[in-house]
């Protein structure tokens, strides 16, 4: 019996395991996401706060291309959205060219940068919508079903990243609230 040991293979998820922050988390997800996957151009949260019904643009990896900054919208003022909401399930849009006439900024703006498939997961936490995840692509027809299997696995490990983050500012934000009231 041998007691060799392989400390070769370079576990691609363990950026998971570092203390940094969630922006960096998301880059180094995105580099994850691409040996696998090279046409992912950008991943891109939006949270949602139930309170206001406002969807905010949050966190992207795609460098200083972000055709979405700062942009918010009511969620009944994104029917595309709202529809994936109400179904609870991914959309995948492998050819953006058919949103091309569309009235709506975002559509623009995206089409403007150059995407032309994108695909997208809503994000819950305990059954609680708090936003929307997107996987996009210059290339068009590039989710085939093996694609999304795994951008699916790695969708919800971004979105349990982005839970555990979010329940650390709560938790600290309440803290906060509570020794000011002493």
């Amino acid at each position: 019996m041998s007691n060799e040991q392989d400390f070769s293979h370079n576990d691609a998820l363990s950026f998971l395991n570092l203390k940094g922050g969630l922006k960096n988390k998301l880059l180094a997800a995105h580099t994850a996401v691409q040996k696998n996957l090279p046409f992912i151009a950008r991943i891109a949260i939006a949270l949602y706060d139930p309170q206001t019904k406002i969807l905010k643009t949050y966190l992207h990896s795609s460098g200083v291309d972000n055709p979405l900054e700062h942009y918010q919208a009511l969620i009944d003022k994104a029917p595309s959205l709202k529809e994936i909401l109400d179904k609870g399930k991914s959309r995948v849009i492998n050819n953006m060219l058919t949103f091309e006439d569309s009235d709506k900024k975002h559509h623009q703006r995206l089409g403007r940068q150059g995407y032309a498939a994108s695909y997208t997961m809503p994000m819950f936490n305990n059954g609680d919508f708090f936003g929307f995840l997107f996987f996009n692509s210059y290339e068009k027809e590039v989710f085939t079903e093996k694609a999304l299997e795994e951008l699916d696995l790695h969708g919800h490990l971004i979105s349990l990243m982005l839970v555990n983050e979010l329940s650390t500012i709560q938790t600290l934000s309440a803290a906060i609230k509570t020794t000011s009231h002493m």
